[in-house]
């Protein structure tokens, strides 16, 4: 998907490429299949990907946002 002028998650890929994606190292994330096979991606707008909740805290503060 694409949204904030990036690309980022959610990503579907092509199942000829699981074995690379098993292989990625962790601390760089889908960046580095996006380097990869940059001829490869379709980007989709999806705006509200640019939401970040990777905690409790951040879903309560998203919460809060929202009221």
């Amino acid at each position: 998907s694409k949204y904030a002028g990036t690309l980022g998650i959610p990503v579907l890929y092509k199942k000829e490429r699981f074995e690379d994606i098993l292989d990625m190292k962790p601390e760089h994330g889908a960046k580095q299949f996006f380097n990869k096979y940059p001829d490869e991606i379709v980007p989709v707008d999806f705006d509200l990907g640019a939401i970040d909740l990777d905690t409790k805290e951040d879903y309560y503060n998203f919460l809060q946002s929202k009221n």
